[in-house]
């Protein structure tokens, strides 16, 4: 029976039969070898919790593989700080869906269900996200 020692890695991409990883504790760049079976089962931004049966070096490149033991997001661990919002101005919805006229000067009103149900619920608050480009820091 193998001794596993377990490893959280940061998941980053996955490929066919490799997974782009980084180690959770230290940062450092991982090639996770996991049968295809369980490769399937992870994604990109999860944290797996691998079971480590080898780690070996090739061709620059360290390498893990084992068994993955669990995977799951844990925004927490990733040490993001939460974007700002800005209050807005309320939204009126009565506003935004104004009244048309034909061209005989007759209202044509909104007869959809969906529009009656948006523009009854009345004015409600607008707030604006703070915006991040990728790469900018």
């Amino acid at each position: 029976m193998v001794n596993y020692k377990n490893a959280s890695l940061i998941v980053l991409a996955t490929r066919e039969n490799i997974a782009n990883c980084k180690v959770l504790e230290t940062g450092e760049k991982i090639l996770l070898r996991l049968s295809s079976y369980e490769l399937f089962q992870i994604a990109p931004g999860e944290i797996a919790t691998i079971g480590i049966k080898k780690i070996w070096e090739f061709g620059g490149n360290k390498y893990i593989s084992g068994k993955l033991i669990d995977y799951q997001i844990k925004v927490d661990l990733f040490g993001l700080k939460p974007l700002k919002l800005t209050d807005w101005e309320y939204w009126d919805p009565a506003e935004e869906f104004e009244e048309e006229s034909d061209e005989d000067e007759q209202i044509i009103e909104e007869t959809d269900d969906y529009y009656k149900a948006i523009i009854n619920a009345g004015k409600r608050p607008c707030y604006e996200m703070e915006q991040v480009v990728p790469g900018d820091k």
